[in-house]
């Protein structure tokens, strides 16, 4: 550009037209005028970040590139603005604004990757802007410019990431190279790196120590030690960027202003700004000015305006071709451009100089080749001085190719120009011998000889002649050949020779064409050594060129890298001794400060409520472990559980919102230095203020993004956790909502993966993930410090709408168009409740943000403070009750599993399942219900029974009504009890105590009425001792005194159940001595004593049926009692499969009116396909639904024959009655 041309305002370089990069041809002219070196800086960042003002600020400008103030992006595409160097005389200052990233509006954020990568591959100066701090999420967006697919071969491949740029950018052709060997010639064309942190309110210290911006950056890209896949994941990234960014530089600004003035910055005053800012400022312009370098091309090429031109269109039309961006094709195509004009100059040259100093013919080849030997090399010279990057000498070698085809051309031409020059001399000097022979002047005696003569004084006269060249002897030989029949024509004529003399003369003839022709081919010869040692020696001159060039080639490359090499060990070395100065300071202030003592613990109060929180799931070395303390005082709480999640980025004020609902100031700790506060999951367990009898439960969560973290997967399975154990769900995030922003959101994508409701492998990923409706929590998205207008195409939206918009899917057929669709996707349809909260700055005093929690309110923005009411009474009245799938209601103990549950799976290399974690709570939940319900009936049959019992019935009686209590007690502790298992359980458990107290009534009975007994037939028993009844008549003695021990013993009361059967078997015992008295006595006939034994045998007959009559009476009280049970089980059941199908049929029924708004959302917005294919996802709901309601039925139905089947009671007792009667029957 002439110096008196000047740009007035910015023009578009880059058009972005419908997602397609397009070349602005007025830019172009622009640039092409540009003579001078260029230094090149181009900014790029989130949109709505303020990129526009700071490049205005660089042109010396108030206003220029566009700055908006809208949730709607204002730059679109790349814009440049050419200006005069401030401090680089005869240098173009080239500034890029680009279009901000993230813009939700966009329909394919690969423009965004290609925009990114176009501002590095053109800029010598990058500017990467971001808000707030340096998180993991901008270390990731600084993948962006190598996010570009592989062409089209594999784009619905991976993606390239910053650690794949050795394959994006490859500066060398040759295959064999390594990657590391590519990548030093990479750092050579890659820009400096200058970090822009911009509303920068944190306080920068780490380990209690000030640090300055740069260190902060460093600290952020510092790598971690380990060899572990997750450490070698989080160092790649970071190797890269300090590998291809060795120059970085990081600048902080605070917020420019602060309110509405925020939305007229272009039109303040420096004196209407923040001082800070305005001096921030300043500073960042100097360094720009002072460091930024000239763009240059490998091998130190400076880049000019045409330079400058080519490139953008390479780049451009690659992008728009499917194609990598590449420097190497970029580089090569502009060095065939400039190598083809210097092969064209050096031949114009070498013909200019040829042509000057050569005049043909020559009189010599090797004088012909000295000449072109010097021409040559000035030629050679002249390409060098033109020419870059020749890959493998290619153009050169083309250039020698086309001096050799002239070399060739001009010794033919030598060749054609000494024939002429010696034909013309020939005709000219021998035309008077031939007049002479025509004149018949020889044709005489001794006329031959005469003939002979005089061609001899033509020859000479003809080697007199000067330039004939080296086609002189060649030349006269053919004419002498051609005169030849002349001559012999004159000496046959000549009679005055002899025969001898004829003959002679022949001979001499013949010796004379020998010579010349033995001359002709030494000439030849002669002629071709030359050639032959002339193309030698121009081959091996070039083979030395050649082998220089490469030698200092590689001798440059050789110290440059060692001098990168040094620089780069300076640096490390400057690092490590920073970070010995820094452990050394941490070591020796921890030596200072006094451990806190290990046996201090929180303990919960009895109203469920804690002083201060506590850590659930502690995060050491990014391992997830849960904490038995909270797990013992989640134990402790049986009230309902309203549980509030929050989850974003660290440093954007989670905790403060946290301590908020706890109606408290201090809890959660705050923190105001860059480095993260909170790790893991903390929890704080606090009376709901508006729900009687619930506790709220807080759950404030590690900060995402943190660049201290090795693995993201650990991100992933925090907001898994939140999601799971939460019933509302807050994501904070700073600025807008942008494609950051929803990127960020990109673990809702993964939840797919991270998160199962089916624990069956059967079950495709999409279909367990409709489930996920009917247990997700409600979501909430709080934005931070929004400075924006919640305006939209000119007109107001509310904050809902401001979500909803943002959430609205794009319409196309990209992959990665449908990629940015998905979380939206996911967070429309796992999550059908949502809410949105916008908060200002809370206020504007940087040192009152780092010490927030002990700010007064007075001193806090009022809008910020009616925010925050707004939100905390929102999550007040409709946070709604933690509950898994059929309404189970989560309490502090079942939180406390759930949590341990996805916690060990997560360990185990698992994906959390919420039927596994249901199915293990139910596990314990109902195995305790069993042992309560258990206890209950030991407990209460142990009060209200007094044994022995008169009779089984009593016994029975009070065994149904405690029965009765612990089926109660059992279904209400109880869920999700599949096929009944603990239900069995209890029932077999119940019986079994049943038999138990049956057996101690026996055994009581038995015991009582045998001791009884034995005091009643103490006297019989000593009278038969004594032979008392061994005389004449001493039978029927005998018969006396058993008959009043019988009478005596009926008359006892509380016998029990086992009265008689302890009778008739004292009675048996006495048979063989009553037949023995029987015997002898000889008082009684023989037929007395026949009559008298078949009566006894007809009493005891008689006694052992009234014992089986009993015995048989008790069995149908035991059937009759199982009966009973197995109706109070059906009765306890249907009751509760009732309440369980109602809540499954609400669950379906709610996901039903979900997807049916979903479907329409979809049609609306002009999504047929999609709406189609969730229809499908509904008829098949639709018909679960009819299924489930007709299978409800069946199963209330067939409840009895299900508990014939699952309970034990009845079958046992028909075993029992099929035994006792075939015992009968034996």
């Amino acid at each position: 550009m002439a110096p008196q041309i000047h740009m007035p305002g910015p023009v578009c370089l880059v058009e972005n037209t419908e997602e397609q990069l397009v070349v602005n041809k007025e830019a172009l002219q622009i640039l092409s005028a540009i003579s001078q070196p260029v230094v090149v800086v181009a900014i790029v960042g989130l949109y709505r970040t303020g990129k526009s003002y700071l490049m205005n600020k660089l042109a010396g400008k108030q206003k220029g590139f566009s700055v908006g103030s809208t949730v709607q992006a204002h730059t679109k595409g790349i814009w440049m603005w050419c200006v005069p160097h401030p401090s680089k005389p005869d240098h173009t200052l080239i500034l890029l604004d680009t279009e901000g990233l993230g813009d939700i509006q966009k329909v394919d954020n690969e423009s965004d990757d290609q925009i990114f990568a176009l501002a590095i591959l053109l800029s010598s100066t990058f500017v990467y802007n971001t808000m707030s701090t340096i998180d993991q999420g901008t270390v990731d967006l600084l993948q962006y410019p190598f996010e570009l697919e592989h062409g089209t071969k594999d784009r619905e491949k991976s993606q390239l990431k910053v650690t794949e740029i050795t394959e994006l950018f490859k500066t060398r052709t040759s295959r064999h190279l390594d990657g590391g060997e590519d990548a030093d010639d990479i750092v050579n064309f890659f820009p400096d790196l200058v970090w822009t942190l911009r509303d920068f309110y944190l306080g920068l210290e780490t380990a209690g120590q000030l640090i300055t911006a740069d260190e902060y950056l460093e600290n952020s890209l510092r790598l971690k030690k380990g060899t572990d896949q997750r450490t070698q994941h989080f160092n790649l990234s970071r190797l890269c960027i300090q590998k291809f960014f060795p120059t970085r530089k990081c600048f902080i600004f605070d917020s420019p202003t602060h309110g509405k003035k925020l939305g007229q910055l272009e039109t303040l005053c420096d004196d209407e700004l923040e001082p800070d800012f305005v001096q921030q400022v300043a500073e960042f312009c100097s360094y720009i000015f002072s460091h930024s370098k000239i763009k240059t091309l490998p091998r130190g090429i400076k880049v000019n305006g045409p330079h400058l031109e080519h490139l953008v269109l390479t780049y451009v039309n690659a992008i728009r071709n499917g194609e990598l961006p590449c420097m190497q094709n970029t580089v090569l195509a502009l060095s065939q451009i400039e190598n083809a004009a210097a092969v064209q100059k050096a031949m114009s040259h070498y013909d200019q100089e040829m042509s000057q100093k050569g005049q043909l013919p020559i009189d010599t080849l090797q004088e012909l080749l000295d000449l072109h030997t010097a021409c040559e090399r000035e030629a050679i010279e002249v390409f060098k001085k033109n020419s870059f990057k020749d890959e493998d000498q290619h153009f050169q070698k083309e250039l020698e190719t086309l001096l050799h085809t002239k070399q060739e051309d001009i010794c033919q031409k030598n060749l054609e120009a000494s024939s002429e020059r010696c034909s013309a001399l020939l005709q000219d000097i021998f035309s008077s011998l031939e007049a002479e022979v025509q004149q018949g002047i020889y044709s005489k005696p001794g006329g031959h000889k005469l003939y002979i003569q005089k061609t001899e004084e033509l020859k000479a006269r003809y080697y007199q002649e000067p330039r004939k060249g080296i086609q002189a002897e060649e030349a006269l030989q053919k004419y002498l050949d051609s005169k030849k029949s002349v001559g012999d024509a004159i000496l046959q004529t000549d009679q005055a020779l002899t025969a001898k003399e004829h003959k002679r003369e022949e001979e001499r003839k013949k010796v004379e064409a020998a010579k010349a022709e033995i001359k002709k081919l030494e000439e030849s010869y002669r002629q071709n050594q030359n050639l032959i040692r002339e193309t030698d020696r121009i081959r091996q001159q070039t083979l030395r060129q050649m082998t220089i060039d490469n030698m200092n080639y590689l001798a440059n490359l050789k110290r440059e890298k060692e001098l990168r090499i040094q620089e780069e060990a300076n640096r490390l070395r400057a690092i490590h001794e920073a970070e010995i100065r820094r452990l050394e300071e941490e070591r020796r202030r921890l030596e200072n400060i006094r451990q806190p003592d290990s046996t201090c613990i929180v303990t919960m109060p009895s109203m469920s409520t804690m002083k201060a929180p506590v850590c659930l799931v502690e995060n050491k070395n990014e391992h997830l472990t849960v904490n038995l303390e909270a797990l013992r005082l989640l134990e402790k709480i049986s009230q309902p559980l309203v549980v509030v999640a929050i989850v974003g980025l660290f440093r954007t004020g989670k905790s403060y919102l946290m301590n908020h609902l706890a109606g408290q100031r201090h809890g959660f700790p705050l923190g105001y230095t860059v480095r993260a506060k909170t790790k893991g999951i903390w929890m704080w367990c606090v009376p709901h203020p508006t729900k009687r009898n619930h506790t709220l439960v807080l759950l404030d969560t590690e900060g995402l993004g943190d660049v201290e973290k090795g693995d993201p997967k650990n991100d992933s399975w925090i907001f898994a956790l939140a999601v799971l154990l939460s019933s509302s769900f807050v994501y904070n995030s700073l600025g807008t909502i942008n494609h950051q922003a929803l990127e960020q959101l990109e673990y809702v994508t993964q939840l797919t993966q991270l998160i199962k409701a089916k624990s069956s492998p059967k079950t495709d990923e999409l279909e367990d993930s409709l489930e996920f409706v009917s247990f997700f929590p409600d979501f909430i998205w709080a934005v931070r410090d929004f400075s924006l207008e919640l305006k939209l195409d000119g007109y107001q939206i509310t904050e809902d709408e401001y979500l909803e918009n943002a959430l609205k899917m794009i319409s196309g057929n990209n992959p990665k168009l449908q990629k940015s669709n998905l979380s939206r996707e996911c967070i429309r349809y796992f999550f059908p409740v949502r809410k949105c909260f916008v908060f200002d700055r809370p206020t504007h005093d940087k040192k009152l943000l780092q010490n927030i929690e002990n700010v007064p309110e007075d001193q806090l923005q009022q809008n910020f403070l009616e925010q925050s009411k707004k939100f905390c009474s929102y999550i007040f009245t409709n946070g709604k009750t933690k509950t898994l799938r059929r309404g189970i209601i989560v309490t502090g103990n079942r939180l406390g599993s759930l949590t341990k549950n996805y916690v060990d799976a997560i360990n185990c290399g698992a994906v959390p399942c919420l039927e596994n974690a249901v199915a293990t709570l139910a596990q314990q939940e109902n195995s305790a219900a069993v042992q309560k319900a258990s206890d209950h009936y030991s407990q209460h049959m142990s009060q209200r029974l007094s044994l022995p019992t008169d009779t089984l019935q009593e016994l029975l009686d009070v065994h149904a009504a405690c029965e009765r209590e612990a089926i109660a007690v059992f279904m209400e502790l109880s869920f999700r009890d599949e096929d009944q298992k603990f239900q069995k359980q209890l029932v077999d458990t119940i019986e079994r105590k049943k038999d138990y107290f049956v057996l101690q009534n026996e055994e009581a009975s038995t015991k009582y009425c045998q001791a009884e007994l034995k005091k009643l037939s103490e006297s019989l028993l000593e009278s038969i001792a004594a032979g008392t009844f061994s005389v004449p008549g001493g039978y029927s003695l005998y018969l006396q005194a058993k008959k009043k021990v019988e009478q005596d013993y009926k008359l006892l009361f509380r016998k029990g159940v086992k009265g008689n059967e302890v009778l008739q078997t004292f009675l048996q015992a006495q048979a063989t001595v009553e037949k023995s008295i029987l015997q002898s006595d000889h008082a009684l006939t023989d037929g007395e004593r026949a009559v008298a034994a078949e009566r006894a045998k007809k009493e005891a007959a008689e006694k052992k049926r009234e014992l089986l009559k009993q015995q048989q009476k008790e069995l149908e009280q035991l059937m009759e009692a199982q009966e009973r049970s197995h109706k109070e089980n059906i009765a306890q059941l249907q009751k509760k499969w009732e309440t369980e199908m109602n809540n499954i049929l609400k669950e379906q029924e709610e996901m039903l009116e979900h997807e049916l708004r979903v479907q329409k959302e979809l049609l609306i917005d002009g999504f047929e396909k999609e709406s189609e294919k969730l229809k499908k996802d509904i008829n098949r709901l639709q018909e679960n639904i009819k299924t489930d309601k007709q299978r409800f039925a069946e199963l209330l139905d067939m409840a009895g024959n299900t508990l014939i089947v699952f309970l034990p009671g009845a079958g046992k007792l028909i075993g029992v009655g099929v035994k006792f009667l075939s015992s009968q029957m034996k």
